[in-house]
């Protein structure tokens, strides 16, 4: 994930405060300024979102509302499914195209402050890296609990809004132990 604060300090670090200075002096974009984007209150956000933290997507989104509201509702839309695509891909012998996902998901899901989701998806996709699958069923396990209470706390944002679809897996539905199993001795 990125730390709007810290990718700054390393830019300054690597071209020094007069470049810094320089930029600050540019004139300002054509666009509302973000202290004015922040302020927009036709984001829908809710109070909190469980399996999310919100603050720190916030911060990562600059603080603005909508465009954080977009993230959350474009993440929802693509990956919603996508503990039944990768028990599907591993299935299929695939596991690179599912650390692939894994490390897709690792990525949004932390820029979102979706963290255990994240760590997760990061203990799936190390694990496929280094050809370890042993603890894969649990893997998977955890990967689907968490990714299915962020599309519990997702799909109301997204309906009726941004043509998000429902998640495949239920909080309730965890995949068969035995399945998994099968699917990780075909690795």
């Amino acid at each position: 994930p990125v730390d709007p604060d810290i990718m700054v300090s390393k830019i300054a670090r690597c071209l020094g405060a007069a470049v810094l200075a320089r930029a600050a002096e540019r004139p300002p974009m054509k666009h509302a300024p973000l202290s004015a984007q922040r302020e927009r209150s036709g984001a829908g956000l809710p109070d909190s979102l469980p399996g999310i933290d919100m603050a720190s997507g916030m911060v990562r989104s600059m603080q603005d509302a909508d465009f954080y509201r977009d993230l959350l509702t474009q993440f929802y839309r693509h990956y919603a499914g996508a503990a039944d695509e990768i028990a599907q891909q591993l299935d299929e012998g695939r596991s690179d195209d599912a650390a692939f996902l894994a490390h897709a998901i690792k990525g949004a899901a932390g820029n979102l402050g979706a963290n255990e989701l994240a760590a997760t998806a990061a203990a799936i996709e190390n694990a496929l890296r280094r050809s370890v699958t042993t603890d894969m069923p649990a893997h998977i396990a955890r990967f689907t609990a968490a990714l299915a209470t962020v599309n519990v706390s997702l799909s109301p944002l997204c309906d009726g809004t941004s043509g998000g679809e429902p998640p495949a897996t239920a909080p309730d539905e965890l995949p068969d132990r035995e399945d998994v199993r099968s699917a990780v001795i075909a690795l």
